[in-house]
C-alpha cells in the first residue's frame, strides 16, 4: 500500500494540535499615585483632598484653652516670647523700631477690657509683615496671631 504522498499526490490536511497557552500570571495593579505636582510660579493652595474618597473641609480650626484666664496667660506668654526673639534677631529686621511699636500696640489693645478687632487685626498683620525675613520670629508671631484670632474671633 502506498500513501498519496509517496505517489506524489497532495498531503491530507492535518489539523494542528491546539497549543496550550499558559495562563497569564495575575499581576497586582500598580499603586495609583494620587499625589499633586505643581511646577513653577507662586501657588496659593487652600484645603485639598487627594486620594480615594478623600475629603477636604474648610473653616477655621483652633484649639482653645478652657477658660479666659488660660487664654490670656497663653497670649502673654507668646508676647514675651516674641519680645525675646525680637531682641535676639533685632539686626535681621528691616525696621526693628516699628516692629517693637507694633508689638507694644498689640499688647496694649489686648490689655483693654474690650479689644477692638480691627486694631488687633491690623497690628497682627503689620507685625507679621515686619518679621517675615526672620523665620523664628515669623513662627512665633504666627502662633500669637492664631491664638489671638482663635480666642477673640478676630
Amino acid at each position: 500500500m502506498s500513501s498519496s504522498s509517496e505517489a506524489g499526490g497532495p498531503e491530507p490536511y492535518v489539523r494542528p494540535e491546539p497549543s496550550v497557552r499558559p495562563e497569564p500570571s495575575v499581576r497586582p495593579e500598580p499603586p495609583v499615585n494620587n499625589g499633586l505636582v505643581i511646577n513653577g510660579g507662586t501657588h496659593y493652595v487652600g484645603n485639598q483632598a487627594i486620594g480615594h474618597q478623600a475629603q477636604a473641609f474648610s473653616g477655621s480650626v483652633s484649639f482653645q484653652p478652657q477658660d479666659a484666664e488660660q487664654t490670656a496667660a497663653r497670649m502673654s506668654e507668646l508676647i514675651v516670647h516674641v519680645e525675646q526673639l525680637l531682641s535676639e534677631h533685632r539686626e535681621a529686621l528691616a525696621d526693628p523700631e516699628a516692629t517693637t511699636r507694633e508689638l507694644r500696640r498689640l499688647r496694649e489693645e489686648l490689655d483693654e477690657a474690650e479689644p477692638e478687632p480691627t486694631v488687633l487685626r491690623r497690628a497682627l498683620d503689620r507685625l507679621t509683615a515686619f518679621v517675615q525675613p526672620v523665620t523664628p520670629l515669623a513662627v512665633a508671631v504666627g502662633e500669637l496671631a492664631q491664638t489671638v484670632r482663635g480666642a477673640l474671633g478676630v
